[in-house]
């Protein structure tokens, strides 16, 4: 948070004194704009960063969300349970010692809790241990009765009634002696939900998820997957899902030990090993039957060994040694997903601020000084660069179009009778807005976005190959800033095509590169089964309802012919989408070639007045380049989990004029080198400008350059930037090799 609050500040300060230069440099920015986004300017003054890990746990109704709390929370059996809903509040579970046990009654939402009643439950968790069984009992009763007084919902306010709004939307925050809390873990319990519970129910998750971003733990109880389970998981995918990025981990409960036991034939405890090949068995079989599942399996990877969101949990004998193995895998797997999951809202705000000071040092870059005669050539390079840059890029995305056209049919006949099974039982219940925004999703999310993926899979390493042996990747031009500035913008231009509020499909080619299809011709393909099946979704809720079974089958039997034009729409689009393909393409060209054409005369215009512009930046550059590496240093830590790298500062491999090199291992990663500041002391920025330098040389994919492995910094104070170590120096190797 203090970094965030340094750069906004130091962004502010230099943006205030080069204003007028900048503004002297009228068509600088066609080349860089140091100043932030309004959007991204928010995100920054919101961060927010929390000490705690944020889980939400979410299911529908007798799912086994209370049970997993009591295990999970271990302070025993103290929340309210029974039979369909219990509460429409979400609780949300807090650390604090005994003493200081308590439940609070919050209203103002999650950004802005005001508490309005505060109970006393520190009682309930003070010497218990000195309790007869009988006095645990009792006493678990109280408090299972006090805190229900809370959670209960009121049965003298009517559903959908203003009261009963009122009364759902303060949430109950609980503090107790959770040695699993204690570890930094925030828990909410959500209200089990379906399409038709009260709006208020979804607007409480939604502020929630924004206020907190936590991950989400949907519970669901039969292996199979109940319809119950379905709906509450559709309506809960509904209504999130104008809000972004939310981790969603599937545990799936009462995977009953006996079970487990008698289907593999054994009568006598197992042994360890045993236990644990068992279990892993059954996790297998359980996700395999949840990738079956429509609706819920579009984001999962085929195997259960690529997946980090999914576990079983039982709470059938809590002391057989399968189901307390069975339980601390659960709980490990899952609260290491939301770990993974809570350092997303911190890695963009830091991919923000270091995209911003790369813009900062590329207006170092471009304000820098050559010749006119000097620029002319690079701009009939760049030029060049252009025309076999597109062209190559051209087939291979034909080559997309017409394996879509071939595999979206086949994955849209795969889906069509579960489209009209599901749209049986909403249309049953008249549930309209309910079915019209489920087909929406499901084209979305199970046809056209995991089909064109799979062919872009295919297909990039393909392009990649081909483009790099041509030598047609910009870092293969670095010296040619006007290649290299055009095609960073080119990149930003068409990377925000993914956020369009369709939001269908993004297509990364990653490598070297980002390349996503038009959105045209995404928007194209995902319309033409939409529109049909949009229309297909209202005649059956208008139809079925009202319909005798004769009659019902008359309307399924045209249903099936409007899905056969579907599917045709579908098998006859190649021929549109390569139109759309070349005609992206040749737009972008000419874009890119006028991208080109603007920093060609951004450099003729603004030759007198670099100098100015060039002098006041360096100032800032030491400061920006210590953010910079901090940030960076910060998520080398995350991905190491915390865990410090080994470095042998007491003996050195080689020395230089500033810097000196010695053994480092990261963890499990080695062999590395570190590269110490020599004297830290008298040179202050050095350390941090070189790390800049490496980061951006490694950027650039440079062949024969040592990339930037990692950066670490103890304590705000020393810089260690680590290296892959080589089994020789350079000037060994140049040594041996020279006659060569």
């Amino acid at each position: 948070m203090a970094t965030v609050s340094q750069f906004l500040a130091l962004h502010k300060e230099f943006t205030d004194q080069i204003d007028l230069s900048y503004t002297r440099l009228s068509t600088i920015k066609d080349v860089v704009d140091i100043f932030l986004p309004s959007d991204k300017m928010k995100i920054l003054n919101e961060f927010k960063t929390f000490e705690e890990v944020q889980l939400a746990v979410c299911g529908y109704n007798s799912s086994g969300k209370t049970s997993f709390l009591h295990h999970f929370l271990g302070k025993g059996s103290f929340l309210p349970a029974g039979k369909g809903a219990v509460t429409a509040r979400i609780v949300k579970f807090s650390y604090a010692p005994a003493e200081e046990a308590r439940l609070l009654v919050q209203g103002g939402g999650f950004h802005s809790p005001v508490t309005k009643k505060l109970t006393n439950l520190s009682p309930y968790f003070l010497s218990t241990n000195q309790m007869t069984t009988q006095q645990k009992r009792e006493n678990a009763k109280d408090l299972k009765d006090k805190i229900a007084g809370e959670l209960a919902r009121p049965t003298d306010y009517g559903p959908f009634s203003k009261e009963f709004a009122e009364w759902a939307s303060y949430f109950i925050e609980i503090y107790i002696p959770s040695p699993v809390l204690e570890l930094g873990i925030t828990v909410y319990d959500t209200p089990g939900f379906h399409f038709g519970d009260d709006p208020i129910l979804v607007e409480n998750l939604k502020d929630l998820i924004r206020a907190r971003r936590p991950s989400l733990i949907f519970l669901y109880d039969n292996e199979t997957v109940s319809e119950d389970s379905k709906k509450c998981f559709d309506a809960l995918k509904l209504s999130i899902q104008e809000i972004a990025a939310v981790g969603i981990f599937f545990l799936n409960t009462k995977a009953d030990i006996s079970t487990v036991l008698r289907d593999a034939g054994i009568d006598e405890l197992p042994e360890q090993e045993e236990i644990n090949v068992l279990l892993q068995k059954e996790r297998v079989d359980r996700y395999s039957l949840l990738r079956k599942v429509s609706g819920m399996s579009s984001d999962l990877p085929d195997e259960l060994n690529d997946c980090d969101c999914f576990d079983i949990f039982s709470v059938e004998r809590p002391e057989h040694p399968m189901e307390q193995t069975m339980k601390k895998s659960a709980i490990d797997r899952t609260v290491t997903f939301a770990a993974k999951y809570d350092l997303q809202n911190t890695k963009q705000v830091s991919h923000i601020i270091l995209n911003t000071i790369t813009t900062f040092f590329d207006f170092v870059l471009v304000t820098n000084r050559r010749s006119k005669e000097e620029w002319e050539k690079l701009q009939q390079e760049a030029f060049r660069w252009a025309d076999d840059f597109f062209e190559k890029y051209s087939s291979h995305l034909e080559s997309i179009a017409e394996d879509a056209q071939v595999q979206l049919p086949i994955e849209f006949r795969k889906h069509r009778n579960d489209f009209i099974e599901r749209a049986k039982e909403y249309a049953v219940h008249d549930e309209k807005p309910f079915l019209e925004g489920l087909i929406s999703q499901t084209v979305t999310d199970e046809i056209v976005k995991p089909t064109l993926n799979k062919i872009v899979e295919k297909t990039s390493s393909r392009i990649k190959t081909e483009i790099t042996q041509h030598g047609l990747l910009p870092n293969k031009c670095s010296k040619n800033e006007l290649i290299m500035a055009a095609y960073r913008d080119f990149l930003y231009t068409i990377g925000n095509i993914g956020d369009e509020a369709i939001d269908i499909v993004a297509i990364l080619l990653c490598a070297y590169a980002i390349f996503i299809l038009p959105l045209a011709v995404v928007l194209w393909i995902a319309r033409a089964p939409f529109v049909a099946v949009w229309e297909l979704s209202g005649f059956i809720a208008r139809k079925l309802t009202k319909l005798t079974p004769s009659d019902e089958l008359k309307i399924l039997n045209k249903i099936e012919h409007q899905l056969i034009d579907v599917e045709h729409n579908l098998a006859t689009c190649g021929d549109r989408i390569k139109k759309s393909v070349q005609k992206w393409l040749s737009e972008n060209k000419k874009q890119f070639k006028q991208k080109v054409k603007n920093y060609f005369k951004l450099a003729m215009k603004t030759i007198n007045h670099r100098k100015e512009a060039y002098i006041l930046p360096r100032t800032f550059a030491g400061q920006f380049a210590r953010i910079e590496c901090r940030l960076k240093a910060n998520l080398d830590l995350a991905i190491h989990h915390g865990v410090k790298p080994d470095i042998n500062i007491g003996e050195e491999i080689s020395r230089g004029s500033f810097f000196s090199i010695h053994h480092a291992s990261w963890d499990t990663e080695e062999p590395l080198v570190a590269k110490i500041i020599l004297d830290p002391i008298a040179h202050p920025d050095m350390a941090y400008m070189e790390a800049h330098f490496h980061r951006s040389v490694t950027d650039l994919n440079i062949e024969h350059v040592v990339p930037l492995w990692y950066l670490y910094e103890e304590e705000n104070k020393k810089l260690f930037i680590l290296l892959h170590r080589y089994p020789s120096s350079l000037h060994d190797y140049l040594r041996d090799h020279m006659a060569e």
